[in-house]
Parts: structure tokens; sequence; C-alpha cells
């Protein structure tokens, strides 16, 4: 029969799941040993009945090992306390190549890496139930490899080696039941490549962006200064210094990160194998804001920023944080949303508490109804649980532990439905939502901001068009509650503050007007928010200086929804705000030297290409300020009606009305949308937004109800050949009308990035309250290394008289404008 196996820290429970009633417990006085039994999923408790009994219990688990390690925790609390340990003397092979003294002591648990010149305190712990194998180093006497998680290596010289591997071995199987592997011997210097283990790889240790923190560890007597860089895939910690990769951990691996309220430096990262990292850094928000959205885009879509640490214990999770929930256990933390178990006597803010613990922040795992008369229904449960969760009066210490509730219940199918089905869940949505945000804390508006996000676009797989279509025109609906956010907005970017609402609120903006999600946004409504978003361009344009990329990105897929839908007044007053505030320039450094092979990068640059077409598109200073920047031979390719050669294909965004007209056609989902769903999940995350796209829609209801999209317009379109112009940009030319090599593109690099740090010096001196333009008529690129070339006119007197004239004169096609030459 099912229990719920808890280890507290001061003893062992076992509860009914149904109704968590406690049903056996025994204090860690009377507790005598846990152990494995045999090599399946297996274990015993031994504890004492009376003066001198005993008696034991038999349980079975797929997670025996996680369960046991956790236990022997607390085994110097045992009425037999696991007192098994050998020391061995060692000396670290370190990340800097460095040799360490260290002492090796082998435990019921693991391997426990002490300090012995700081009185022996414990530098980390390699457990048994994380070791993937042991090998020797075959060119270096005594030398150990331990292999953990991703294949990491840690490589020691120890005393003993062998008696030490043999015991390890042993002591694993017998104490938690894990079976550690020898491996083949391996040379030090392949150890060393291979430390890294399955994320060695250029692609995986290529940094996207980079922060400088300080790192708070018990390693270090005071913070250790680090770059912090996060990858595709990864996160890494290197030394500033030599640049060499400290420790690399998994974006999937991580699952919260903390933002401390008292130290305003302060977080936290926490991960899927109960460990966190703890760090501070002057640039706190926006790091976190870029962390956040590249965790998304790697595809874990369950990681959150919280505020409240002490609302996270682990003792509330039922099951390892790197497994989903059994599907007993979400339906049980969802029914005691709305009907309190008769046992536990738990408070409601408890009960909300277990089941933000429980359920994946990305929303239910199980909604779907089963069949028999017997059976509970999922949507009736859900849409209970969003209206007890909602008549909650929460402490303000609870607000942000409801929103996060919300959000959860939110992303579910059911729970997005009953947005647009439930007037009561509107209306108490909206009161929630003003009482948070009149709070005024960064945190609590950031998980506002984010429930609101989970109603604007769905989270869940085969979203209902109707719905998102209908939630989307009851949030819009209000223009100052509109404008409420737009001043939280503004208020947030003019003081350089609260860069995860700042990100929020863009996330949110970018699901009601930019391609393919505007589609779905009322017309009527998409021209109110585009006005009132276009009366603070300015804003807008201020947060392409912003440290975080994620910021950078949000904010140019707005301008460029602005810029394309707006009316052409609104479409020319941001093309001379791109000039103003040097947008122009600065978003032309990206196009042209930004982006590498990694595909967040790469988007990035494609979106800096598109905003540079259209500030430049039918506006004279821009295009003049473009020609004071770059040679006329180069920007002849702007007209020239030839192709550069294709690339790879481009990303395919979603066809919003291809879904509308396959709504209603069939509601299992066909082969056809399989594939669509597979090669969605392949679209660039980075221009995507982070959401990925899903497949085809197949209706939540059993009417047709009919879909209508909002046609996107594109006022100001871009017809100049940019493709080509990019093109011939990285290629080298020597012609009559252009020389153009990699030392004429460093000396446009260097005067750009030279430009752009005097604009933003210039600005900081003036201060926030003083507006301040770039004065673009004045800045000219001359190229030194074309200095001494002759020219006449545009042309270079030397190349055109070396150039073979042909029979036909060819030649004179360099020539534009033979009359002014």
């Amino acid at each position: 029969y099912p229990r719920v196996f808890s280890v507290g820290t001061q003893g062992i429970r076992t509860y009914s799941p149904p109704t968590m009633e406690v049903t056996n417990q025994w204090s860690y006085g009377d507790f005598l040993r846990i152990q494995p039994l045999g090599p399946s999923h297996e274990f015993s408790i031994t504890f004492r009945k009376g003066k001198k009994g005993e008696n034991s219990m038999r349980f079975l688990s797929e997670h025996r090992a996680d369960i046991i390690t956790r236990a022997l925790d607390f085994k110097h609390l045992f009425a037999e306390p696991c007192k098994e340990t050998m020391c061995y003397r060692a000396r670290k092979l370190h990340w800097s190549d460095e040799e360490v003294s260290v002492e090796l002591e082998l435990g019921c648990q693991g391997l426990v890496q002490r300090d012995p010149s700081r009185g022996g305190r414990t530098i980390c712990t390699y457990l048994y139930r994380d070791l993937r194998g042991m090998a020797a180093l075959a060119d270096t006497p005594g030398g150990l490899v331990l292999a953990t998680g991703h294949e990491r290596l840690h490589m020691f010289v120890v005393e003993k080696r062998e008696e030490l591997m043999k015991r390890a071995v042993d002591w694993a199987s017998q104490h938690v039941g894990v079976q550690l592997a020898f491996r083949e011997p391996l040379t030090r210097s392949a150890a060393r490549e291979a430390r890294l283990g399955r994320y060695s790889s250029d692609e995986a240790l290529t940094s996207l962006c980079e922060f400088v923190v300080h790192k708070i560890s018990s390693r270090h007597e005071d913070p250790a200064r680090r770059l912090l860089c996060l990858t595709e895939s990864c996160l890494l910690e290197r030394d500033p210094n030599s640049y060499t990769v400290v420790t690399l951990r998994p974006l999937a691996d991580v699952c919260r990160i903390v933002r401390s309220r008292d130290q305003v430096q302060q977080f936290s990262i926490e991960y899927a194998q109960g460990d966190a990292r703890h760090y501070s850094s002057s640039d706190r928000d926006a790091l976190l804001a870029t962390l956040l959205d590249g965790v998304r885009a790697s595809g874990n879509g369950d990681v959150l920023v919280s505020g409240q640490p002490a609302q996270w214990g682990r003792g509330r999770r039922v099951g390892p944080l790197g497994c989903p929930p059994d599907e007993d256990v979400e339906a049980t933390c969802l029914r005691m949303l709305h009907t309190p178990p008769p046992a536990g006597n738990w408070s409601h803010s408890e009960l909300l508490l277990r089941f933000n613990s429980n359920v994946p922040y990305s929303g239910l795992l199980n909604t779907v109804s089963k069949e028999g008369f017997f059976a509970d229904n999922k949507e009736r449960q859900v849409q209970n649980a969003l209206i007890s969760v909602l008549d909650q009066d929460m402490a303000t210490e609870m607000v942000e532990a409801q929103l996060h509730a919300l959000r959860r219940l939110f992303a579910s199918r059911p729970g997005f439905a009953a947005f647009n089905q439930i007037s009561r869940v509107r209306e108490r949505v909206g009161q929630l939502v003003v009482k948070a945000l009149k709070l005024d804390d960064v945190s609590i508006a950031h998980a506002t901001i984010d429930m609101l996000c989970a109603l604007m676009q769905p989270m869940h797989d085969n979203g209902d068009l109707y719905h998102e279509q209908q939630n989307k025109w009851a949030l819009l609906s209000s223009k100052s509650f509109l404008e409420n956010l737009l001043s939280i907005f503004v208020h947030h970017v003019e003081r350089g503050t609260g860069a995860l609402v700042v990100s929020a609120l863009l996330d949110l903006l970018t699901f009601a007007m930019c391609p393919p999600y505007s589609e779905t946004t009322d017309g009527a409504q998409f021209d109110s928010l585009l006005e009132v978003v276009a009366s603070h361009g300015r804003v807008v344009f201020q947060l392409f200086q912003h440290p975080s990329v994620a910021i950078v990105k949000g904010a140019g897929l707005v301008m460029r929804a602005i810029i394309e839908e707006g009316d052409p007044e609104t479409s020319r007053r941001m093309q001379s705000l791109a000039l103003a505030e040097a947008a122009l320039p600065r978003h032309l450094h990206g196009a042209l030297y930004g982006g590498g092979e990694e595909s967040r990068l790469v988007a990035l640059r494609q979106l800096c290409r598109h905003l540079v077409g259209l500030w430049v598109s039918g506006h004279e200073a821009a295009m003049a300020a473009l020609k004071r920047i770059l040679p006329p031979g180069l920007l002849a390719f702007l007209e020239d009606p030839s192709k550069p050669p294709a690339d790879a294909a481009a990303p395919r965004p979603r066809d919003n009305l291809r879904l509308a007209n396959d709504h209603s056609a069939s509601r299992a989902p066909s082969r056809a949308a399989q594939q669509w769903k597979a090669v969605e999940r392949q679209v660039d995350k980075f221009l995507q937004h982070w959401r990925q796209r899903t497949a085809p829609s197949s209706g939540a209801g059993d009417t047709v109800r009919p879909i209508v999209l909002r046609k996107r317009r594109q006022r100001v379109r871009v017809e100049a050949n940019w493709p080509m112009f990019y093109y011939q940009f990285y290629q080298d030319h020597a012609r009559p009308d252009l020389i153009w090599n990699f030392r004429t593109r460093e000396e446009l690099r260097d005067s750009l990035e030279a430009e752009l740090r005097s604009f933003c010096q210039d600005r900081s001196v003036c201060g926030p309250g003083l507006p301040v333009a770039w004065n673009h008529w004045e800045f000219e690129v001359l190229y030194p290394s074309l200095q001494e070339e002759v020219r006449v006119g545009d042309y270079f007197l030397r190349l055109l008289l070396e150039e073979d004239q042909p029979a036909d004169g060819a030649s004179g096609s360099y020539i534009r404008r033979s009359s002014e030459f």
C-alpha cells in the first residue's frame, strides 16, 4: 500500500497519501538503522520496540538511494550512529593545475573532502548516489578520478588508492544500495580534457553573456571574484584572471533562483540535486533577468524567481527535485487546495506552499479527466482550486506564493480556459493584481506580471486560440490598467531598477503586440496599446543600452512592432528617436559584428539587422548618417537586384491562420500535427521568445467557435537589398569604387565603439533628468588606411587605371553617375 516516507529533522514519519494522515513515526533516538535490501528498490528500517526489543519495516521505492542518503544526514542522532569512516591523505588536482592538500573521508553516504589547513573543514561531499564511476590515472601514481552527474571528472592523488576504491564500492552497495563501477584507466591529460564531461564542447562553453559576481562559499574565507557566464546549455563560473572554467552546471538542472530581500546584491541559484550556490552582484536584477530568459530558452520552463527562500523547504516536496511529481501526489495537492485534509491541521498557507513545492512552475502535468463513474473531473478540480486560492486574503509575505500557485493553475489547459469561462475568477484576479502591484515589491510585481503572461499566451501544449483571444480581450480591455502597467514600466526604466519587472512587462507586451502572438489580439485593443507604448518611445530606446540581453531583445521586438504597424507619424517619430538615442549606430554595430554560431546571438543579430532596415527605410536623415559611416561602393549593394548565396533555412514561425482553419477539423492530433510540433520545437528560442511554440490546436469545447485573426500591418517595409549588403560586407573588395577588407572593417568597428562610448559617457555626465541627443550630423568614419589613396569623387584612381579595359568597356559600370565623375 502506498505511503509518503518523510525524513524530518527530529525523526521519520509515514503518511497516507489521500488524507496525509500520519500512519507511523519514529524519533531518531529510537531509530537504529536504515539499509538497502538487495539490488532492487527495497530497503528496511530498524527501530526500537519497548526497552530492549527491535522491530523492522520494509519499503519499496525507485528513489531508494535518495531516501537513504537523506536519512543518513541525521545518522549522528540515531540510537546506533553510523560511525564507520576511513580517512586518506590526498592531493586535489585543482582547476588551476595546482595540487592542493586535502583529506578524503570515506563514510556511509559518500566521500567527504576536508581541508586539513582549516581544522578539517568540510569542502564538499561526493555522495554515492551521484557518483557514476571511478577510474585510476594510469600515468600518475595514486591518481584517482571520480565521475559525477553529467560525467564531470574530479581528480585526486591518494595514498592507498586501491584500498579506497575497493572500500568505496563495498560501502556504496552496503549503505546506500548504489553499484559503483570501475572504469578503464585514464591518462592525466585525457582526464583534464574531459574534465567537464558531456559539456566539454565549444558550443557548451562559448558565452552568450557574462557578469562579474562574487561567490560566497565555505571554500573561501572571503567572497571569490568570478565571471558568471551563460551559454546555450550551461551556466559557467570562470576565473576572471585566467578565464579558466572553475565549475559548470547545466541549465536543465536549475530549479529556482532566490532573490534576497535583505541584501540588495545577493542571490542564490538552486539546483535539482538539492544544492545551491550563493553570489552577489552589483547588476543583480539584470543578471537574473538574463539568466531566467536563458534557462527558459534552453527548454527548462520550471524555473522561477522567488524572494521568499523560507517558503521552499525540501520537507514539503514529495520526491526528488529533479523528477516530475507522481500523478497521485499532484492530484492530492490540487484537491487539498479546495478541500483541506481532515487530519494534519494544515493552514491554507501551508497547503499553498505544499502545492507550489510539488507542482511544476510550467503547470499541472495531469489535467485530462479519466474515464469511469468514480473518476475525478480534473477541469472541475482546477476550477475549484482557482476559486479557493483567489478567495483567500493572504498576508503580505504569502502574496508571492499565492501568485506562484495561480501561475501554475493558469498554465494548465483547464485553468487557462477558466479565466474566460468564470466571471468570478476574472474579478478576483483583477483585485489581486491591483493589490499586489500596490505593495511596490519587485519580487511580487514580477510574480504578478508572470502570472498575467500565462493568461496572455498558453503555456500548455495544443493551446486553444479561442480562449487565447478571449483572455487577451479581458486583460487588455481596460486602458487605465494598461497605463498603470506602463507607468510601472517607465518608473523602473528611468530609475534603472527592477530589471525583472521590466523583462516581465516586455514579455507581456510581446504577447500582445509582436508577431505571431499579436494575431490573436483584438484590433482596437492592439491600436490602443500600441499608441500608449509609442508615447513612451524614448523609454523603450533607453533599454537598448541595458546590461540584460533578454531586455534588449524584448525592447527590439516591441520597437519592430511599433514601426511596422504604427501610423506614419508614429513610425517616423520612432525613426527620428533611433538617431537621437544613438540606437542606429548601436544596432548597426550589432548587425555587422554581433553574433557567431550560437543561435541566440545569431537571432539577436538578425533582430538588429531588421531594426536598422526599418529605421533607415524612407528616412532621409538616417540614410544620410549611414552614408557618412559606410563607403558609397558598399551602400550600392542595397540597390543590387541580385541575391546573396542561399544560407541555412530561416526558422519557420507559427502560422496562426492554419491553426484557426484546423481548429475544428480534428480533435485528435494527426501525424501532420505531430510532425509540425517536432518542427516548431526546433524554432530559434531567442527570437521566438522563450515560449516554445506547439502543435495545432484541437479546441477545448464541444461547439465550433469562429476564430477571427487580426491581420498584421506592415506600413513600413524594407525594400532595400539588405541581405546582399550584409553578404558583401564580409567579402574583400578591391574595385575602383570600393576598397574593403579586414582592416577597413576593424576601423569601422573601432569608430562605432568609440562613438557609442563617448555618447554613453556624455549621457552619464548629464544625468537622467536631462535628455541627451546624439549629434549624428557631425559623426563620420574616415578609414585611415584609405587616406593615401588618390580619389576622384568616390572612386579610387589607382584601381580605376589598373583595371583591364575590355573591348565593350564593361569597367564603366563601376561609375554610377558618369556626368558627375
